[in-house]
């Protein structure tokens, strides 16, 4: 791979990449009572992200699948190890909703972009510009104007 694709796809990932917020549980606060999910999300909440993509592996093990394996994939990310964080993505399920399918697809090129895989980093942007009225849609068109 030349120089050029090198950058193309750090930049691309530079770029594009935003943590993606806590939408699944409200940080715990005071009294409430601590569990392995508010603890994962707690982490996640402080930048603690190797003890969070932790906790969430386990929370994976619990039955919390879809968006556990997500935020952990976003852990992965965040501590530069994009390898790790594409299998989690994909484990997310077509019809999951906290996050979609789309979301995780949409993490999972970047994911691609930023270990210089751009074709497989297409493909996958490729999915995300065809889902109508998805929030990502035009941000994933735009990227595939660059490729071109």
């Amino acid at each position: 791979m030349d120089q050029l694709e090198y950058e193309s796809g750090e930049k691309l990932f530079k770029s594009y990449y935003e943590t993606y917020p806590n939408l699944v549980a409200p940080t715990v606060r005071g009294d409430q009572e601590s569990t392995l999910k508010s603890d994962a999300f707690l982490a996640f909440d402080n930048g603690d992200f190797e003890n969070a993509a932790s906790l969430f592996d386990r929370l994976q093990n619990e039955a919390e699948g879809d968006y556990a394996a997500f935020y952990s994939g976003i852990c992965q990310l965040e501590l530069g190890r994009p390898e790790k964080a594409i299998p989690l993505f994909q484990k997310v399920n077509e019809n999951a909703s906290q996050p979609d399918k789309i979301t995780a697809i949409w993490f999972e090129a970047l994911g691609y972009f930023l270990l210089n895989k751009l074709p497989e980093g297409k493909s996958l942007m490729t999915k995300v510009a065809a889902s109508p009225g998805h929030p990502l849609q035009n941000r994933a068109q735009e990227i595939l104007e660059k490729l071109k």
